[in-house]
């Protein structure tokens, strides 16, 4: 997790030996809507190799004010993360609890 003044991203992260993915969110502070915001132009690697057997692919990006929030599941053989970037247009978020139904 990291923060960004002027975008929020979310990467996915897999290495090839051992098999592991992983999740990387970057995400603005809380911060106040501010009318006179200077335009700002952003470039982000869609996809691009951090070190070797390492790959990183974009997920999201937001450009406008943000903020990251991460859900960790439990699964038993240790947790499973959910990254999203919360922004204005997409207030709507949706949550279920099955443990009992299963």
């Amino acid at each position: 997790m990291s923060g960004d003044i002027d975008i929020g991203c979310i990467f996915d992260l897999k290495a090839l030996v051992p098999p592991a993915t992983a999740v990387s969110l970057t995400a603005s502070g809380i911060s106040q809507i501010d009318d006179t915001q200077p335009l700002v132009g952003t470039f982000i690697d869609e996809s691009f190799s951090i070190a070797p057997g390492i790959r990183s692919t974009l997920r999201d990006v937001v450009n406008q004010f943000n903020f990251g929030m991460i859900q960790v599941q439990p699964t038993g053989r240790g947790a499973q993360l959910q990254a999203v970037l919360a922004h204005e247009g997409n207030g709507f978020a949706f949550g279920l609890d099955v443990k009992d139904l299963i």
